[in-house]
């Protein structure tokens, strides 16, 4: 039996998914409060009003970028780049796309056995920076191997982005040192 792998399309919706559910379980703000038994029948026929915060839209590609840089194996570390590049913009993908993964690279990545897997933990976008610009904190549960080590922790991805018509773009992207905090 041929084991099925999943395509970039699942990974993104996957990744959609993980990022509406951590943004509604910290939004949402009830206008009314629910109905009570103490107000009744009267009560119960009236919907309570309920206005969700809509989530943030710098937040996916700011995951989705984060997830691609830190998500490979030495098999899949040209596609891992080349999700990064479709989400670029700027100085930054003309920088990015001259980097291609070269052979050499892709040869010391498989003799080390190297590899990188990351979970989205949060992400946190900083209110201090306005539109049309946008910093998104991305925190990771990684684990890194190479040469026969192991390291496994949670690292904060400082992701830079700007909107381009309706859409966010990558225009820099950094893992924080410490944590990121500031």
């Amino acid at each position: 039996m041929r084991k099925q792998i999943p395509t970039p399309l699942v990974l993104a919706a996957l990744v959609l998914i993980a990022v509406a559910v951590a943004v509604g379980l910290g939004a949402g703000s009830a206008l009314s409060p629910e109905p009570s038994a103490e107000r009744g029948a009267e009560a119960e026929k009236r919907p309570a009003l309920r206005r969700e915060a809509a989530p943030d839209p710098a937040l996916e590609p700011a995951a989705r970028y984060a997830l691609a840089a830190r998500n490979w194996t030495p098999a899949t570390y040209t596609r891992s780049w080349e999700r990064q590049l479709v989400l670029a913009a700027g100085r930054y993908r003309r920088e990015l796309a001259g980097r291609r993964p070269a052979r050499a690279e892709l040869a010391a990545l498989r003799a080390d056995a190297s590899s990188s897997a990351a979970r989205l933990v949060r992400a946190e976008r900083d209110p201090r920076v306005v539109d049309p610009r946008a910093r998104v904190l991305v925190t990771l549960q990684e684990r890194t191997q190479a040469t026969g080590q192991q390291i496994d922790g949670e690292t904060v991805n400082e992701v830079k982005l700007r909107r381009l018509g309706a859409r966010w773009r990558v225009v820099g992207w950094s893992v924080l040192p410490g944590g990121g905090a500031g």
